[in-house]
């Protein structure tokens, strides 16, 4: 779990770059102002980001697919050959234009509900989407911690070889002014150099690892920067032990982290997409509409211009001589009909239900909820998971709070004695009267013992800082 491997790294580089504390170093970003950086610029987060607005994109495509479809469609063309004209419904060799327009409405009354749960899944899925963004703060959160607090131990342990580099050279400066003169041990003189030697190593060190974890905290809060100054943690928290046991610390925790929301939320989503799947057992009513007309350039109107007489083509025979029959005949002119009355003309409209009832879809359905379901067990599995790497890596960050504590306690004992130590040798070396192998033993000792003692401090303020990330606590 990315939580445990980032807390053991962060303890890995606290004991290796070695501790001490300074309250000279200038103070310009404090953690909280670190944390409100890194998450406005981190790559995760914003990725996460747009995962939620994709995420709520897709629920509210899900909300309105419960809304009917309205439709409208028009067509125009020409047409040459035979073909049926579309006002007189008839066959037509002629040229003729048409155009059709229409309006259709579809309206599901009844789908087995799979509208109503597909709103449910993606809303499951959108407050799913929410927790995991603020999970991904709050692994960025407590990564910046950790970057913090290395930051700090870097930090210390320049302040710490420059100061032993210090006293060093101060006994060189002293020794070299005996042995210029010809008095004093010129054993103790090239003893003490070689020791100057390690402290300056020990200083070049400190420095690179300084330089290292200052460009992995800028990295971190996305800063084009190689110089960052942070505020020291002046007080250490819960001096008397960290107050409250390693089972309360994980029901708050359970409680507070997002990781443990959005994995609930997924199940959740998961039970839902099965009834969606289920549904595709289940009947389709659906309600339909239409509103159609069109329009033909053959389509005419004719009105009558008068009247005209002309022969049947029957005779009437009188006295043995034919007649021609003559009758009266209507004359019509043809108009065309003009195009926006033919549409008004031409209306039609057609309304009904319609069943859509499944008997066979190759076993689609049936699988569908098969592997819906499947994915409801991994969701499950994914939030026992979940449970159980926390409840792991919240148990050892409390084992390791609890001996850190200890182990501070203990070494504040150790750095007064050798403290005292340290000053009677180096009076006793200052006047003669100690060997210098006395005194840089006594030097290393005291020195060895404020590293480990902040090597201490700062392991618990690590540690009570993870537990307190756990909890919710700022």
């Amino acid at each position: 779990m990315r939580v445990v491997r980032h807390i053991k790294l962060a303890y890995a580089l606290l004991v290796a770059g070695g501790l001490f504390a300074q309250e000279t170093v200038p103070t310009q970003l404090s953690l909280s102002d670190a944390i409100t950086m890194a998450v406005a610029a981190n790559v995760d987060v914003k990725s996460a980001r747009l995962d939620l607005r994709q995420s709520k994109l897709n629920y509210r495509q899900t909300q309105m697919g419960v809304l009917p479809s309205l439709n409208m469609n028009y067509s125009f063309g020409m047409n040459n050959g035979r073909s049926i004209d579309p006002f007189t419904n008839s066959f037509s060799n002629e040229r003729l234009n048409f155009s059709r327009a229409g309006v259709n409405l579809n309206m599901t009354l009844f789908n087995g509900f799979r509208a109503l749960n597909a709103m449910k899944r993606d809303r499951f899925n959108f407050k799913a989407t929410q927790l995991e963004l603020e999970a991904a703060k709050q692994d960025l959160t407590l990564n910046v911690i950790l970057g913090y607090i290395r930051l700090l131990s870097s930090e210390d342990r320049v302040v710490l070889a420059t100061q032993r580099l210090a006293t060093t050279e101060t006994q060189v400066a002293r020794l070299k002014t005996g042995f210029d003169a010809g008095d004093g041990s010129p054993l103790a003189y090239t003893d003490v150099k070689g020791q100057l030697a390690l402290d300056r190593v020990a200083l070049i060190d400190a420095k690179i690892n300084y330089k290292s974890s200052v460009l992995s905290f800028a990295n971190l809060l996305n800063l084009d920067t190689a110089t960052v100054a942070v505020e020291r943690i002046k007080d250490l928290k819960y001096l008397e032990g960290y107050p409250l046991a390693l089972e309360t610390v994980y029901e708050e925790a359970v409680l507070y982290l997002a990781d443990f929301k959005a994995r609930d939320s997924r199940i959740k989503a998961a039970a839902t997409a099965v009834k969606v799947a289920r549904a595709n057992y289940l009947p389709e009513i659906s309600l339909f509409g239409q509103l159609n007309t069109n329009y033909s350039s053959a389509a005419e109107t004719f009105a009558r211009t008068g009247e005209a007489v002309s022969p049947t083509g029957d005779f009437v025979t009188i006295d043995a001589t034919d007649f021609p029959v003559f009758q009266n005949k209507a004359e019509f002119e043809g108009q065309d009909i003009p195009y926006l009355e033919q549409l008004e003309n031409n209306v039609s409209t057609v309304v009904g239900l319609s069943v859509r009832l499944p008997l066979f879809n190759g076993f689609r359905a049936k699988y569908a909820v098969k592997q819906q379901k499947v994915q409801l067990e991994r969701s499950k599995i994914a939030l026992e998971g979940t449970h159980l790497q926390f409840k792991q890596a919240i148990a050892e960050a409390y084992n390791a709070t609890e001996a850190a504590f200890k182990r501070y306690s203990v070494l504040q004992e150790q750095v007064d004695a050798f403290k005292e130590s340290f000053r009677i040798n180096e009076i006793l070396f200052s006047n003669g009267v100690s060997n210098v192998v006395n005194y840089i033993t006594s030097k290393n000792n005291m020195e060895n013992a404020k590293l480990s003692l902040n090597i201490a401090k700062y392991d618990y303020l690590l540690r009570a800082k993870v537990l307190d990330f756990y909890r919710g606590v700022k």
